[in-house]
């Protein structure tokens, strides 16, 4: 207990001993002769214990007093004869002529602190609401009646009271009686100004001097600061009663040390020549106890690092290093209840009555804890987001696709947590920025990610303000707030947009999310197209068909499902082959910085009637997607075929939840999620056959004249062009069509079919004789001839004239069999029709499955082809020829043949996928046979082989449709009529 008191005894006659240390021995005389006490004198001040500089007391009483250059070893020896200085021994030189004496003492007035420090007392600031009182001991020992009176020698700097917090003030001079005092009457001493040694008086009434107390009194400053906006610039302090009310938020520490911490600076003490000790504690705001829910660093230490070492609690500064102190506070533990702790200045051993730290100065303190969690995308409808680890949110980040605007695109979620405590009141502030990823520098301006209430993307939405504070009340969510981060502007690298939780002029970022916003653009598949069976006379190489979507300005199209906004790519269940598959490529920026981008082909599950039919989907051999294969080089590539039916969305997307699938819509239609994506739509239609009715007709056939002879020639032709019926073979069958959608017949205006005519095999061959002696005998016959350039030939037989003069090459069977309509053989529906012109004569008549879906398409063609011999042959060379045999022999194949268009065009679209690429489902061959003899003496004919037309018809009339592709069908140019000719050179 620290104590200023009278002293034991005063000199008289202005008898000093001044910067000397001599050892004074009292000898007790009265109830304990035998207690020895050691003191020393201390500057002529009075008599003090050894190695200590407060004034202790000995009882009234009368003592032996003695002056001597010996220690003694400890205070229970006794005097001893020698030991004692005599008054005769020491000189006046040596004890400044003061002499051994017995001096008898009278009760004293006493001040007394009750604290080990020295009398400290901290000014009254407006903003403490219970400001530091020193608690003073005012006492009288032994016996006197006689009243006693205070004094201050600076009372305009200080305020009496006479309890410790409220009370009543005690105005100076202040008479006290001597009853008051034997009792100890405690007052308590409140500064108003700073000020060293202001003095406390108590004497005896009507005396000038008595028991003196000093009391420095001290101004100190605490600031808590704002937290940092921008790097290199210094954080505002909170005003005296921000630091109060609402006082200052940190939030806990985490174990990897993510969170910041606030800016503590003690300024200058005043008045500014006190020199001694401060402290700075974390204490319980109402008990005042020393709590570890803050803790203190080096000014150098705001960014939390291992390896750092916190300051004690509490910490003292020697305050002889004059100037600011800085420190860097954090959160060590969450609070209980809102300002539950503070961070205060006292001073070492300062306390109030009631033994707790008294201090000047405090900050309020709540330790928040919170989370900000980042969703990733759903695995599953109707469940919520798996969370995304906390170094995950910063690390990996959650992709989003710039939206577009038509709404296509999902949203990522972010959840705000309740924060502790529960009683945290309060705003809250999410704020978007672009980092500077090779700086990390951020930037508020145009944030490319923003805020929405609303999880699913539509019209009349509108954005929170960047930086949106958001009250946190009692009633905020037990399981938090959702909030939804749409990508605004593309990234210009992984993980440049973040999301950052923290609370203005507090903490700006108590946690963080980052984002790469991506688009998807130039979507571009390539479909190869059938080749020439034969290549020859520029109909090789097929040119590919290209389809790009998305190749311009960021639109709502290539991003929709429906295929009447978003074209699809229409295409035929097998008519790609795994040796030959669409090729399919997208761009996606940010550019060449690994995003990481997968492929994946998703079946459309819309509810009816938006979505494929469950009749569509469970089609025998039937899948729930067609087969696609990420390039294993390069992610921004893939393959895929056309093995499924239905409604299809090829879609290159990023996996945001790690299922390693888009998780699109699941099998009900029930929207799952919206991972970064973009659709090209693919419609693939399943072309089964359900009934051939193709038959050959014989009888109509037709010899011209009825009865040739060598004068009139022959001419044959296997019937009529009218009609299938008059015709000398009939092409005809029913085929089972399957598109998408709730019917099956979603698309079936890009598919389109007909009869695909070959010629397989051609005999014709007319023989002459030049009757002798010698008979020599010369022929003609027909052949398809290579005109060397392009494909324009010959619409009708025509002789090589003069013969022989150059050798010819002839083309190889087969041959496209058209009638001449212009562009055969180049694509669509060129490639189809022998009845004169493009095919199928008269349409394809469409019904409706019974079955429920799809519908039954009835194809058909007919052919009737004619030949004849002339009576001569055709080169003037051999004048005088006689016909002596036509042998009429010729082979086709017909395939019935199906196609796609996007422009619904069954014709010949160059840029049009994918009138190229044809399928077939049913195959038929047919032939004529037919040989005459001539007589040349008499000019008779007779028929050797009496014609006949045959038909075989495929195998299986029910079969799927196959590629054309290596199959031996020939679907390109040159025909048959731009070729043939009569060959009469022999």
């Amino acid at each position: 207990m620290a104590s200023l008191r009278r002293p034991i005894f005063t000199f008289t006659n202005d008898e000093k001993i001044s910067d000397m240390y001599l050892y004074a021995v009292f000898q007790f005389t009265n109830d304990k002769p035998e207690k020895v006490w050691e003191y020393f004198l201390k500057e002529g001040l009075g008599f003090y214990p050894e190695q200590q500089d407060k004034p202790m007391f000995i009882p009234p009483g009368e003592y032996s007093f003695f002056i001597s250059k010996k220690r003694l070893a400890n205070p229970e020896e006794k005097i001893k004869e020698g030991d004692c200085v005599k008054e005769t021994v020491l000189t006046s030189e040596e004890t400044g002529g003061l002499a051994a004496q017995t001096i008898k003492l009278s009760a004293p007035y006493i001040i007394s602190t009750i604290n080990d420090n020295p009398p400290l007392v901290f000014v009254k600031q407006a903003h403490i609401t219970t400001p530091h009182r020193l608690p003073v001991k005012l006492e009288l020992i032994g016996e006197s009646d006689a009243k006693a009176q205070l004094t201050c020698d600076s009372q305009d700097d200080i305020i009496i009271y006479d309890v410790e917090t409220g009370g009543v003030k005690i105005d100076l001079p202040y008479e006290i009686e001597a009853e008051s005092l034997k009792q100890g009457m405690m007052i308590y001493v409140e500064a108003k100004n700073p000020k060293l040694q202001v003095g406390l008086d108590l004497s005896p009434s009507g005396e000038e001097s008595g028991t003196g107390l000093k009391i420095d009194c001290i101004q100190v400053t605490l600031n808590i600061h704002k937290c940092r906006e921008q790097a290199g610039t210094e954080p505002a302090a909170f005003t005296h009663q921000e630091k109060i009310e609402p006082g200052r938020f940190l939030h806990e520490q985490d174990a990897d040390l993510h969170h910041e911490r606030g800016l503590t600076v003690l300024q200058e003490i005043a008045p500014d020549d006190f020199t001694g000790k401060i402290t700075l504690y974390a204490a319980d705001s109402n008990t005042g106890d020393l709590v570890d829910n803050l803790v203190l660093y080096d000014e150098a230490e705001e960014t939390p690092q291992d390896g750092q070492t916190p300051k004690a609690n509490p910490f003292e500064i020697d305050y002889t290093q004059k100037g600011k102190h800085t420190f860097w506070l954090q959160g060590n533990k969450v609070s209980s209840e809102m300002k539950d702790v503070c961070l205060r200045v006292g001073a070492p051993g300062l306390t109030n009555e009631a033994g707790k730290n008294a201090y000047g100065d405090e900050v309020k303190i709540t330790v928040i804890k919170t989370d900000l969690e980042l969703g990733k995308s759903r695995s599953a409808a109707g469940s919520d987001p798996d969370i995304f680890a906390v170094a995950d949110k910063m690390d990996i980040g959650r992709y989003l696709h710039i939206q577009d605007p038509g709404h296509h695109h999902g949203r990522a979620m972010v959840r705000i947590k309740k924060f502790t405590p529960d009683s945290f009141v309060g705003k809250f502030m999410l704020t978007a920025y672009n980092v500077d990823t090779g700086t990390g520098a951020l930037s508020k301006n145009n944030p490319g990610i923003e805020l929405y209430d609303d999880e699913v993307a539509a019209g009349g939405q509108a954005a929170h303000p960047n930086e949106l504070e958001v009250d946190h009340t009692n009633t905020f969510p037990a399981e938090g707030k959702l909030f939804w981060v749409q990508g605004k502007s593309v990234s210009g690298d992984l993980r440049d947009r973040q999301l950052h939780l923290g609370i203005k002029d507090h903490i700006k970022t108590m946690h963080k999310a980052a984002f790469t916003v991506v688009r998807f653009k130039d979507l571009k598949a390539v479909i190869k197209s059938t080749e020439a069976n034969t290549p020859r006379l520029g109909n090789s190489p097929v040119l590919d068909h290209d389809l790009h979507i998305a190749s311009g300005a960021l639109s709502a199209t290539e991003f929709d499902v429906n295929i009447n906004v978003n074209e699809p790519l229409p295409l035929i269940e097998g008519s790609i082959l795994h040796t030959n598959p669409v090729e399919l490529s997208v761009v996606v920026e940010p550019a060449g910085v690994g995003v990481p981008v997968l492929w994946a082909i998703k079946r459309d599950r819309r509810p009816a009637p938006d979505g494929d039919a469950a009749g569509i989907i469970s089609l025998a051999g039937n899948q729930e997607a067609p087969t696609i294969t990420q390039d294993g080089a390069d992610p921004l590539k893939a393959t895929c075929i056309a093995d499924a039916v239905g409604t299809f969305h090829i879609c290159p997307y990023i996996d945001c939840n790690g299922s390693g699938d888009l998780d699109f819509t699941d099998n009900t239609g029930q929207r799952i999620d919206r991972e970064p994506h973009i659709i090209m739509n693919y419609l693939l239609f399943r072309i089964k056959g359900r009934q051939n009715n193709s038959l050959a007709r014989p009888a109509n056939h037709t010899i011209n004249p009825a009865n040739p002879t060598t004068a009139t020639g022959v001419g044959i032709s296997a019937g009529g062009f009218a009609n299938g019926a008059g015709a000398g073979v009939h092409s005809k069958a029913d085929v089972e069509v399957t598109g998408g959608g709730s019917d099956g017949k979603r698309g079936l205006d890009y598919l389109f079919g007909g009869w695909i005519n070959n010629l397989t095999n051609m005999n014709v061959r007319m023989n002459y004789v030049i009757p002798g002696p010698p008979a020599v005998n010369h022929f003609m016959e027909f052949q398809c001839y290579n005109h060397g350039t392009g494909i324009i030939g010959p619409t009708m037989p025509s002789a090589i004239l003069p013969a022989p003069l150059h050798p010819v090459a002839f083309l190889a069977l087969p041959v496209l069999d058209v009638s001449p309509f212009g562009n055969e053989g180049e694509g669509g529906n060129r490639a189809v029709g022998t009845e004169g012109g493009i095919g199928p004569p008269g349409g394809i008549v469409k019904i409706a499955n019974p079955a429920g879906i799809g519908e039954i398409w009835t194809i058909e063609m007919w052919d009737s082809p004619g030949a004849g011999a002339p009576a001569h042959h055709s080169n003037p060379a051999y004048a005088g020829t006689v016909l002596e045999s036509f042998v009429y022999n010729l082979g086709f194949r017909v395939d019935l043949c199906f196609w796609t268009n996007r422009s619904k065009v069954a014709g010949h679209m160059p840029d049009d996928p994918a009138c190229r690429v044809y399928s077939s489902v049913q195959t038929n061959t047919w032939e004529i046979e037919f040989e005459i003899q001539f007589n040349i003496n008499t000019g008779v004919s007779n028929i050797t082989t009496p014609y006949n037309i045959v038909i075989n018809k495929d195998g299986n009339a029910t079969r799927l449709a196959t590629p054309v592709q290596n199959s031996g069908l020939e679907v390109r140019f040159p025909t048959i009529l731009q070729t043939v000719i009569i060959d009469a050179r022999n």
